[in-house]
C-alpha cells in the first residue's frame, strides 16, 4: 500500500468522496446516502465515526451547563 495525499490511510475512499459523504449525511439518512454513493451504510458509518470523533476531540465541553435535544426527527425514523 502506498500513502497518497488524496486519501486517508486505511479508509478505502478518497478525501473528496469522504467530503461528499459528510455533505450528504448532513442532509439525509445514511441509508439514502449509501444508495446514492452505491456503497454500504456500514462503510459510510465508519467515515462518519472518524470525522465526528476527530471533531469532538477538539471541543472543550467543561463549561457546558445544559444540553437540549429535538426528538421530532426520531418519529420519522
Amino acid at each position: 500500500m502506498v500513502k497518497v495525499p488524496w486519501a486517508r490511510s486505511g479508509s478505502g475512499f478518497t478525501l473528496l468522496f469522504e467530503q461528499v459523504v459528510m455533505s450528504l449525511v448532513s442532509e439525509m439518512p445514511v441509508k439514502a446516502a449509501a444508495r446514492i454513493t452505491e456503497t454500504t451504510d456500514n462503510r459510510l458509518w465508519r467515515v462518519i465515526d472518524y470525522y465526528v470523533t476527530k471533531a469532538l476531540a477538539s471541543v472543550d465541553l467543561t463549561d457546558l451547563g445544559a444540553l437540549g435535544l429535538d426528538e421530532t426527527a426520531a418519529k420519522r425514523g
